[in-house]
């Protein structure tokens, strides 16, 4: 598929195809670090960053199996303090064509969070494969089933974990978008709810040549050229694979651009295993677009600026030949944020398919710094449950960061979050492990330091300390 396969109008143009964006060499500046807000993922008001974990094979109480269930944990001066456990309603049926279905099947696989009622607090939005409810905010913990937006005919089951939220539009407060396999329409699109409307707006999205299931393997979502409005960055995937960015997804004609095209054969980004984040890597005040492709062992990052993103990769290695080796994990494996607090994000890569002394599965994850010049692969600190260092492998380990060891079949970095917990600045590394003891699960979080992640004060998680007896697979969806 061809890059020049471009519609919409000359502002989006400007924003994707800009060939004088800077690449990264610039100097960050304190102020144009705090140009991009760090994450808000305050739902109670005390000053510190909560978690939220959707476990979507649940079976709420008065409910049937995989109806879902959402573990909100708050955050403190020392880690996670507390916890909220939030169900699905009782009621769980939206119309169809045909009658009715349950909205509940597998409540918790998508999350996001922004201000949803427009009141300047920040909203927990939890989704199911057909629905979604906005928890609000609340002095007491977060509330739970405030406001509903349905998807009715919409068809969400194989766009697990993909749900964003922002600003997509001029108009103010957070819009919730997510992409669709529309088996009642002609191709995938973008389904959305904007400014507060209850009903649905959906947009087709370009057509790709057979796609093996859902064509939209991957999303993010950010501001590349800081006006305070929200892009929309996505994979879509078929017999060619395409790089999208969307901005706004929800007007007609579609405005949208392609960043970058390949075929499953080739050797550029993306493929159908690329993952997808977006944060200011570079540290000067603009989102930037970072691909991780684990069948190529690459990373790229398109740099954001005031006129948006370059046509090209700021930065592009196919040298972490730790990532496509053996399994590969999970599509959720990445995050972007700033863990030592010098105003450039680093990116977390979750390897939950990696050998760890011996093991299967144990899994790592790889965090890579930040900086003014982009990604400084040297600095690389290496994660699993029995070491932390400079090399994937340590003999003998550095430090062991954790009071867990590894075990074949952990997947330690399924999923992966970079927030900042303790309120100090600097981005705690949230490390889902969902295969831990018999596929019961459980959280690693690595406190962030000057220095990167550090082993000093590492917080575990067991679902049954938060209140979850027979837990499955805790640590698969992560709010990030």
């Amino acid at each position: 598929m061809s890059a020049k396969r471009i519609m919409g109008s000359a502002a989006l143009l400007a924003l994707a195809a800009n060939l004088t964006v800077s690449t990264g060499t610039g100097t960050a500046t304190a102020a144009a670090a705090a140009a991009t807000a760090p994450k808000n993922f305050d739902f109670n008001g005390d000053g510190y960053n909560d978690m939220a974990v959707g476990l979507p094979q649940q079976a709420a109480p008065a409910g049937s199996a995989n109806t879902g269930m959402v573990a909100v944990l708050y955050g403190g001066p020392n880690g996670f303090t507390g916890q909220k456990l939030l169900r699905p309603p009782t009621d769980c049926s939206v119309p169809t064509s045909s009658g009715s279905s349950s909205a509940c099947n597998s409540w918790g696989e998508q999350l996001a969070a922004g201000d949803i009622t427009k009141d300047g607090r920040t909203d927990l939005v939890a989704g199911s494969r057909w629905y979604s409810i906005v928890n609000s905010w609340s002095s007491a913990g977060v509330a739970q089933n405030r406001h509903y937006f349905t998807s009715s005919l919409y068809n969400g089951w194989e766009n697990t974990g993909l749900l964003r939220v922002g600003q997509f539009d001029n108009q103010p407060g957070a819009d919730i978008v997510k992409p669709m396999r529309a088996y009642y329409f002609s191709g995938d699109g973008m389904i959305g709810w904007y400014n507060g409307a209850t009903a649905a707006t959906y947009q087709a999205l370009p057509p790709v040549a057979n796609p093996t299931s859902a064509s939209v393997v991957a999303s993010a979502s950010g501001d590349v050229n800081g006006d305070g409005k929200t892009e929309l960055v996505y994979v879509n995937a078929g017999d060619t694979v395409d790089l999208d960015v969307m901005s706004p997804p929800h007007t007609s004609p579609l405005q949208n651009v392609v960043l970058a095209s390949a075929t499953p054969s080739s050797q550029n980004a993306p493929q159908k295993s690329s993952r997808l984040e977006m944060g200011d890597v570079n540290g000067d005040g603009n989102d930037d677009v970072v691909l991780v492709t684990p069948s190529l062992g690459s990373l790229q990052v398109w740099y954001g600026s005031p006129t948006g993103l370059a046509t090209t990769p700021g930065f592009s290695t196919n040298q972490l030949t730790w990532l496509n080796t053996g399994s590969l994990g999970s599509d959720r494996g990445l995050s972007v944020g700033d863990v030592n607090g010098d105003g450039a994000a680093d990116i977390a890569i979750g390897v939950a398919g990696a050998t760890v002394s011996g093991k299967a599965g144990a899994g790592m994850v790889a965090v890579i710094p930040g900086s003014a010049n982009g990604p400084v692969l040297t600095g690389t600190q290496y994660i699993t449950q029995d070491s932390l260092g400079s090399t994937p492998a340590p003999t003998p380990p550095l430090v062991d960061p954790v009071g867990e060891q590894s075990k074949a079949g952990d997947g330690f970095g399924y999923n992966v979050s970079i927030i900042d917990v303790t309120g100090d600045g600097k981005g705690e590394v949230i490390v889902g492990t969902p295969g831990k003891n018999g596929n019961v699960g459980m959280l690693a979080v690595l406190r962030g330091s000057a220095t990167g992640v550090s082993a000093t004060n590492a917080q575990v998680v067991h679902p049954g300390g938060v209140g979850i007896t027979s837990a499955t697979r805790f640590g698969v969806f992560l709010l990030r």
